[in-house]
């Protein structure tokens, strides 16, 4: 991943071919995955009228799923991504830069909700079978993708290059 132009308005990031596939596949498992309700805070008093909260998690699922939408929709637009020698160029607006970074965002929270938001200090430890051990592996890639992703577009991320 390498970011080949960076006006304002406009980026151009060259992916390798296993990347572009890699982040359609993040996107398109992701897409599956229901969130939790969210909660506006730790105290219960706080919480909304039912149906004020019914409406919110409806409009909360529906821009999520627009917004995964909209990057998946960024990799099968050939003026976006565009096939090239040695992979693509992922052409981005600052709009579809930010839906690419929050949908990337969205795959990894809603896996860690559905492994039962695990704590990292206390070691992850999810039940053990075939789908939490994919959901974990998708959770831990769409994490390095938007580390990636972030120091191409801004600089600074510790890892230039995945190697393979």
């Amino acid at each position: 991943m390498k970011l080949l132009v960076s006006e304002p308005g406009r980026r151009v990031i060259q992916l390798r071919p296993r990347e572009h596939t890699e982040l359609r596949a993040i996107l398109a498992f992701g897409s599956d995955i229901p969130r939790t309700k969210p909660r506006l805070s730790r105290d219960s008093s706080d919480a909304l009228p039912a149906d004020a909260a019914e409406w919110l998690d409806e409009s909360l699922a529906a821009e999520r799923r627009e917004g995964m939408r909209s990057a998946l929709r960024i990799f099968e637009d050939p003026l976006r991504c565009v096939p090239g020698t040695g992979g693509y160029g992922l052409h981005l607006s600052d709009l579809e830069t930010e839906v690419l970074l929050q949908s990337l965002n969205g795959v990894r929270v809603a896996i860690w909700e559905s492994l039962g938001c695990p704590d990292e200090d206390e070691g992850i430890n999810i039940p053990s079978s075939d789908e939490n051990h994919t959901r974990a592996f998708v959770m831990e890639l769409s994490a390095l993708y938007l580390e990636r992703l972030v120091g191409c577009l801004w600089g600074g991320g510790p890892r230039d290059e995945m190697r393979r």
